[in-house]
């Protein structure tokens, strides 16, 4: 009997050691500096004076740790700056074929003041019509129109622009009323002129609707520039006007 009892106080004892054991593995605390690769662990009290007496391990530690960081920024930095120019390289090549084909035309007047003192001598106050253009690919057809003294309220003082719509292949597919602010710009030699216009017409105004004619009336802006003015923006007794349409990409 009384060796029965010896073995089970020895299983018991021995029980109590692993199990001792156990709770002092799970006791264990890694070194804060764990996550740069020291590898101490140990209890509270052994971590204590692993952190007072290995200052240097740890401090070779956070050099290393700072120099594969450094070669990580340096690999990074090398990466957005070649992606950078890739992407500088891409808007350039999308900025020249936007200004190359977006919504824009330069209505050429030739011999404009020559126009004006025929206009003048004679009182036929006479509009000039530019070349049709489209909006955009597949857009709206616009004819630019000029005329001085063309109004009574600014007669022999402006020079007035407007657009009108035209018929053109794809009103079919297009959204109507028109609806799209236009930037008039005169181009000149040594200076430049400008102003917009923005459709502020009720949504049953005809001019702005799909044309059913050939041409819809104009509407633009009639006191754009003092005829007096025109001098100083004219290249070789020429005009340039320049015609943009703010068509957004959410529009198209």
């Amino acid at each position: 009997m009384s060796s029965v009892i010896q073995v089970k106080s020895r299983s018991n004892s021995k029980e109590r050691r692993q199990s001792d054991k156990t709770s002092l593995e799970d006791d264990e605390t890694q070194c804060p500096f764990a996550i740069h690769f020291c590898p101490v662990k140990g209890s509270t009290e052994r971590i204590k004076r692993h952190l007072r007496d290995d200052r240097t391990l740890h401090l070779v530690l956070l050099c290393k740790s700072i120099c594969h960081l450094r070669n990580v920024r340096d690999i990074l930095l090398i990466q957005n700056m070649n992606n950078l120019e890739f992407l500088e390289n891409k808007i350039a090549t999308a900025t020249c074929v936007f200004n190359r084909f977006n919504s824009q035309h330069i209505f050429h007047v030739s011999q404009v003041e020559k126009h004006i003192k025929n206009c003048l001598k004679s009182l036929e106050f006479k509009e000039i019509i530019g070349q049709p253009f489209e909006s955009h690919r597949f857009g709206y057809k616009l004819v630019p129109i000029i005329a001085p003294y063309a109004d009574k309220d600014t007669e022999q003082e402006y020079l007035s622009v407007s657009i009108a719509l035209i018929r053109g292949d794809y009103d079919a597919i297009l959204k109507w009323p028109f609806q799209f602010p236009i930037k008039f710009t005169i181009v000149g030699a040594n200076k430049m002129f400008e102003k917009h216009v923005s459709p502020r017409f009720p949504d049953d105004e005809p001019r702005l609707k799909r044309p059913l004619r050939e041409r819809n009336s104009a509407f633009g802006i009639k006191n754009f520039l003092l005829l007096n003015e025109i001098e100083q923006f004219t290249v070789h007794n020429d005009l340039f006007i320049k015609i943009t349409v703010e068509i957004t990409s959410e529009s198209c």
